[in-house]
């Protein structure tokens, strides 16, 4: 009979170490699941548009869900790009909890910012409701580089050229093959460069560690300087 308070023990410690290993503390964020226009080469073409997920981590995880984030890089070989997207994208199926730090340190993709939006986190804010995001990383005609949310313009896109500085306030209309944010071939273009993107929903767990959905890609916009 003096077993039971031997096993009562066991089961306590067990359930500690799994609140303690923050088992508990786990909260799922929707990733993006809408494109609404697939970049091309062509001048007119050559843009992101996504379809936010709002509503769902509202409705899920309004406690933790702050907005979204984006995240790119930037090629002179479509070889060595589409390589990498071939990698991020069976990490993102195999390991959807760790994708965003596979992109980040391993990739080396860096955080897009806006020239309206430095300072502050995330690039995207958060509501209620989904929104329709367009991003034109340069110029074309009358329609000026600018990131658009739901009818809001957030300003031009910027690029983070040095790791861990979110106020540079460089454009992608000036790209050098030295640049930190640039993965550069010998073997690749001269003059053209690609720049591969993914968004990811963004916000806090339980003990406000900044955390990540899985990754979503929005394609890649062809750049001629």
């Amino acid at each position: 009979m003096r077993a039971k308070p031997f096993l009562c023990a066991i089961f306590a410690c067990v359930a500690f170490l799994f609140i303690g290993c923050g088992v508990d503390n786990f909260v799922y964020l929707y990733p993006v699941k809408q494109i609404l226009h697939s970049p091309s080469a062509d001048d007119f073409n050559n843009y992101y548009e996504f379809r936010t997920t709002d509503d769902d981590n509202a409705s899920n995880a309004s406690d933790y869900f702050r907005g979204f984030e984006i995240y790119y890089r930037i090629y002179n070989s479509d070889t060595i790009r589409a390589q990498d997207v071939s990698d991020i994208s069976t990490w993102n199926t195999n390991n959807p909890t760790t994708v965003f730090n596979y992109i980040s340190t391993t990739k080396k993709y860096v955080r897009m910012n806006a020239a309206g939006r430095i300072g502050s986190y995330p690039l995207i804010f958060g509501t209620s409701t989904d929104r329709d995001v367009k991003i034109r990383l340069i110029d074309y005609g009358i329609e000026s580089a600018a990131i658009n949310v739901g009818g809001t313009g957030l300003g031009t896109p910027l690029r983070t050229k040095n790791e861990g500085t979110q106020t540079d306030s460089f454009t992608f209309g000036e790209i050098a093959s030295t640049d930190s944010d640039v993965t550069y071939s010998t073997s690749g273009e001269t003059t053209k460069f690609y720049v591969q993107a993914y968004v990811f929903a963004y916000g806090y767990d339980t003990v406000y560690k900044p955390i990540y959905s899985s990754a979503f890609g929005l394609g890649t916009i062809t750049i001629t300087n």
